[in-house]
């Protein structure tokens, strides 16, 4: 290999340090994206549940509500908690799962987005408040743990959320 003087640059060097630096970057990314965690689904709930105890616009969501509002088995998981609208007039909402396996990301990320977007779809045209909220909603992932938040408020509950999985 030839060896440039002093103010060229080897192009050929300088890329193929770019290419290792983001292979590095991947592999961190991949590894640490999807980090199971061993905290307890009671827990979590419960710190959760801690930071919306107060809001009475909310209400607790059985299995029957969550196959009706997200399409999905709550038998499928290792654990569902949902926080629903007290009226048609209000969006607040909070969504917790704990997978069985990482590679159920996908299926619930499907069942919030739709879910979402039914809930855009119908406060669209004269919900203008709740359109605001929902469109700042949150769904946090955290390796076996998602969350979906809709509050005016998301940041501490998602902030206890993920601090509960520590």
């Amino acid at each position: 290999m030839k060896k440039l003087s002093g103010d060229k640059i080897n192009y050929a060097d300088l890329i193929k340090w770019i290419f290792a630096l983001l292979i590095i970057v991947l592999i961190v990314l991949k590894f640490t994206g999807n980090r199971v965690s061993n905290a307890d689904f009671k827990d979590v709930k419960k710190a959760v549940e801690k930071t919306v105890k107060d809001d009475d616009t909310v209400l607790d969501g059985d299995n029957v509500m969550v196959k009706r509002l997200y399409g999905i088995d709550p038998a499928d998981y290792d654990g569902i908690m949902l926080k629903y609208p007290s009226t048609n007039m209000n969006v607040n909402e909070v969504f917790l799962v704990k997978l069985k396996d990482v590679k159920q990301q996908d299926q619930i990320l499907e069942a919030v987005e739709k879910r979402l977007e039914t809930q855009k779809n119908n406060f669209e045209n004269y919900g203008t408040n709740q359109y605001s909220i929902l469109k700042k909603s949150v769904t946090d992932v955290q390796g076996n743990y998602i969350m979906f938040v809709v509050n005016e408020k998301t940041d501490p509950i998602v902030k206890a959320f993920e601090k509960s999985l520590k």
